[in-house]
């Protein structure tokens, strides 16, 4: 299990506003960040995974709900700004979340606005994280393999982010075998 350092910066400016969409995806509007969030309004959001060269996914300990806890999920995500691309609203993110310049992201799944993950329009993306091999090692991320993650979620469901398995269940990611950014 290989780890790195966090250097990310808080998620969600006060000041950032999102798109609201409606049924075919169209803005139909325009709000804060928080209040789109708050009222389960329909926006984008990106969620980025990253794995290594062995195929092992990168998951990081995350503040998920009210409790304050630390949740495993994946490597990043982030509300997509108003005028922002998906694929750089998730470049964005890991340049804020762990200092590096995404490359070679990839779209894997688009999912529909659903109750089960914030009414969000969730484009999750998977990329390559031979960048962050050699980074200090801390409690923040580890890499795991898809069967780990399977355990961590059969056994130790508390332990993970409940969107984070939401995604996964919905995707069907952990059960693709040879998945390469």
């Amino acid at each position: 299990m290989k780890t790195f350092s966090q250097t990310s910066s808080p998620e969600g400016l006060l000041g950032a506003r999102v798109e609201i969409l409606d049924a075919e995806a169209r803005t139909v509007a325009v709000v804060s960040a928080i209040e789109a969030r708050r009222q389960l309004l329909p926006h984008r959001t990106v969620a980025v995974l990253l794995q290594d060269g062995e195929g092992r996914f990168l998951l990081r300990k995350q503040l998920t709900g009210r409790g304050g806890r630390k949740h495993w999920d994946v490597t990043t995500r982030s509300q997509v700004w108003q005028g922002e691309s998906v694929r750089d609203a998730a470049v964005r993110s890991v340049e804020e979340s762990l200092g590096l310049r995404a490359e070679r992201l990839r779209l894997g799944f688009t999912l529909a606005p659903g109750q089960e993950h914030g009414n969000e329009v969730v484009h999750i993306f998977v990329g390559n994280a031979a960048s962050v091999m050699d980074m200090a090692n801390s409690d923040s991320g580890t890499f795991f393999r898809a069967e780990d993650v399977r355990y961590l979620i059969r056994e130790f469901r508390e332990l993970v982010a409940p969107r984070f398995i939401v995604l996964m269940d919905l995707t069907g990611l952990l059960q693709r075998t040879g998945l390469r950014p």
